[in-house]
């Protein structure tokens, strides 16, 4: 009974913080497409996270998509004038589409003892690609009009460095139209203008500023995309009552956020700023530290650390670092299973926080059902699981050495910050050592 009721509280705290997580969402109206691409990439995350311990992989491969990225990216290529570009916004109006696809390889070392457990080595390589993008009427600022310039660094640099929001109002109003125009109003002189002119008019195909005289909100596609490539070492550890493990490696991050309206849409059909995506390629040292212990006898809690940058390597060649720099962010999360013959259930709840989305944006609540036999190398899993966005069902088939998942994240409110939220599917497979 007690051990009931202590999942039953717990249950009940999360999800009244996800009740608290809807009231934030209300009262803030804010789009942001890198906070939403934090908070995407913490739940795809999750997924991952849920994994049972102590199984490695040979190889893992997982692509998250909702059904209209591919639709919207052919649309948006196909448009190739202002009509079309227009019809194109109309369509996908406030709405957003996520693209993430994972690979990783392991390499397993000899284990070894030690205090008073086990640790298991294993080489890991990976690679990373995330996108997110979203189209909506949006606030034309300083960063979402350096944004929609597809210049290289040294140009980014000194719009970043000089421009202001009043010269944004000037252009917004119509005062300031042209590539010349802005130079003279970021107070640019000599070589260092007619560089800024050239790179400038160069990259927008003329001398017509993004967003001059639109006003103060327009229709646009706001676009990011990140490339991740990273190679380390991973050490898991285990003993009766506790678990862990250390990853310490390399990554290599660079990203893109690309703003389209409707003229950029119309001229290049282009949402990802591909050409320039490696122009702020960076490589860090990282670490990532995970500890879990089991108490109660059936209850499991497990804490995470993640993305701890412990040094800058090597920048790109301008000195430019990636809009989303690593950022630490912390897990928690705890389960208590039981087994009836060959049924295993596992009632969860847990959180992951990270700086540019709420608490409550990272509770989550769910249930494993496991029908299993042959000590559990052939099993057929079911999972619900809710946040303050989705319902997440997953399937989830275990033969032996191998692994496949389907899941489904169905949304349970209809917008967040003015953004219709999308049905996402994602498939998993993976193979054990």
């Amino acid at each position: 009974m007690f051990k009931m009721k202590k999942k039953s509280i717990l249950t009940k705290a999360a999800l009244a913080t996800l009740m608290v997580g809807q009231v934030a969402y209300a009262a803030d109206a804010d789009y942001n497409v890198l906070d939403r691409f934090r908070l995407m990439e913490d739940k795809f995350q999750t997924q991952e996270f849920l994994r049972e311990p102590g199984h490695d992989f040979l190889i893992d491969m997982s692509v998250y998509a909702n059904t209209d990225i591919m639709e919207l990216a052919s649309d948006v290529s196909d448009a190739e004038d202002s009509t079309a570009a227009a019809e194109v916004l109309s369509e996908y109006a406030d709405t957003e589409q996520n693209l993430r696809v994972n690979v990783e390889v392991g390499v397993p070392l000899p284990s070894f003892s030690a205090f008073k457990g086990t640790i298991s080595p294993s080489v890991r390589l990976g690679v990373n690609v995330g996108s997110l993008i979203g189209i909506g009427e949006e606030d034309i600022e300083k960063d979402t009009l350096i944004a929609a310039i597809p210049a290289d660094a040294s140009a980014k640099t000194i719009l970043e460095d000089k421009l202001t929001q009043d010269i944004v109002n000037d252009v917004l109003a119509g005062t300031t139209n042209t590539v010349s125009d802005l130079a003279t109003a970021l107070g640019l002189s000599g070589s260092e203008r007619t560089q800024f002119e050239t790179e400038l008019t160069e990259a927008l195909g003329g001398t017509a500023i993004p967003f001059a005289g639109s006003g103060q909100t327009a229709a646009i596609i706001d676009a990011y995309v990140k490339a991740d490539v990273t190679a380390g070492l991973n050490f898991d550890y285990k003993n009766e009552n506790h678990f862990g493990g250390l990853s310490l490696y390399g990554l290599y991050r660079a990203d893109v956020r690309r703003v389209l309206d409707q003229d950029a849409i119309a001229g290049d059909g282009d949402a990802i700023d591909t050409e320039n995506l490696d122009q702020n390629m960076t490589l860090y040292a990282m670490a990532d530290i995970t500890y879990g212990f089991n108490w109660l006898t059936n209850f499991r809690t497990m804490f995470k650390i993640q993305d701890i940058a412990l040094a800058t390597i090597i920048e790109s060649d301008e000195g430019y670092l990636p809009i989303y720099e690593p950022e630490v962010g912390y897990r928690m999360h705890t389960d208590y299973s039981f087994d009836l013959s060959n049924l295993k259930l596992r009632p969860f709840v847990g959180f992951h926080m990270r700086d540019g989305y709420d608490f409550a944006d990272g509770v989550y609540a769910g249930t494993d059902v496991m029908l299993h036999v042959w000590k559990q190398r052939i099993a057929l899993t079911l999972r619900g699981m809710v946040d303050s966005e989705h319902l997440t069902l997953t399937p989830r088939f275990k033969l032996g050495f191998m692994d496949f998942m389907y899941s489904l994240k169905q949304p349970i409110t209809s917008e967040v910050k003015g953004v219709e939220i999308a049905t996402i599917h994602s498939v998993n497979f993976r193979l054990h050592f």
